[in-house]
């Protein structure tokens, strides 16, 4: 547990593990890029390195998860994640519309 102090009083705080970070990984893109990972894998390894428990003092910008060289720009983090976001879309999006295209097919044929 991880004690704060806020407002005159203490805060306790759980801690809650890291996400294992495969090895070779230097930037937030290159989370995307592995196909060893479920998206749910690489959006738990996203939100965790934007967490602020990752933040470098004294510069709130920066971000360094256990596990990787350097910090990087908060900015670079969100930017992946929303990739990923717009890939899980695109993808849901495709899926759907092929479903009602084969639908669409059987119903004209039969």
């Amino acid at each position: 547990m991880k004690s704060i102090s806020l407002h005159d009083r203490e805060v306790v705080q759980p801690q809650v593990p890291e996400p294992a970070v495969p090895s070779g990984i230097h930037f937030p893109h290159e989370i995307l890029s592995r196909a060893d990972l479920s998206r749910r894998a690489k959006r738990e390894i996203l939100s965790a390195w934007a967490s602020d428990a990752n933040a470098v003092d004294s510069m709130p910008t920066l971000r360094h998860l256990p596990g990787t060289p350097f910090p990087v720009l908060y900015s670079s983090i969100m930017d992946a994640r929303a990739r990923l976001d717009r890939n899980e879309f695109a993808r849901d999006a495709y899926r759907t519309a092929k479903t009602r295209r084969s639908a669409a097919g059987r119903t004209a044929l039969d």
